[in-house]
């Protein structure tokens, strides 16, 4: 708990240090992988086939964990 207000301290006090502002990422790079994941999302609603293999996946889940369980994987 210390540790946490110290931290909020010095990040308030006027003796703060001041970061480092990042790069901006060009959109060229950001925007392919932001289109990829939505229609990821969207695909199961637009095809039964997809969101039967997510539906799938889903209700396989539990018995991957359990077969990693039983061979003591985790």
């Amino acid at each position: 708990m210390y540790g946490q207000m110290r931290i909020i301290d010095e990040f308030y006090s006027e003796n703060a240090s001041v970061g480092n502002l990042l790069p901006c990422v060009p959109l060229s790079q950001t925007l392919p992988s932001t289109l990829f994941f939505t229609a990821a999302l969207a695909a199961p609603f637009f095809s039964k086939t997809v969101a039967r293999i997510y539906l799938l996946t889903v209700a396989s889940s539990p018995l991957l964990i359990a077969w990693l369980h039983i061979r003591k994987c985790v």
